[in-house]
């Protein structure tokens, strides 16, 4: 696993390169060399920040999984992620069909003061 202390010494090594330009009588070797050694560098600090990304992946997942076992949530959203997209977009379209069922129930509920409220509207531009 690549950690900070190896790209730490990467660059480093990188900015050790850069005090060899009087060695290399500022060629186009040096160029070579030092365009060479940052794209590496480079190409490896991609690969440390997915493998943190997808270390934060697994670890929220785990979280959300035990929320969704010590509460009253359904089950059968644990390890969703392994499903294929069709059906991740059909379960993401129910979700979106059941919160708009349960939008439109609280509106109803509302005093009507409050969604005028909600739609920016206070009811003052008709007393003027």
């Amino acid at each position: 696993m690549w950690q900070a202390n190896h790209i730490h010494g990467l660059s480093s090594s990188c900015f050790g390169l850069g005090d060899k330009r009087p060695f290399f009588d500022f060629s186009e070797a040096w160029q070579l060399i030092i365009n060479t050694s940052t794209t590496i560098i480079t190409f490896l600090m991609v690969f440390l920040i997915q493998n943190a990304q997808n270390r934060d992946g697994v670890a929220i997942q785990a979280k959300l999984d035990e929320l969704l076992r010590t509460s009253d949530a359904l089950n059968s959203f644990i390890g969703i992620e392994q499903l294929s997209d069709k059906e991740i977009c059909e379960i993401r379209d129910r979700c979106e069909a059941a919160a708009k069922k349960s939008d439109a129930e609280l509106n109803k509920k509302r005093p009507e003061s409050l969604l005028l409220l909600e739609k920016g509207e206070t009811g003052l531009e008709a007393s003027r």
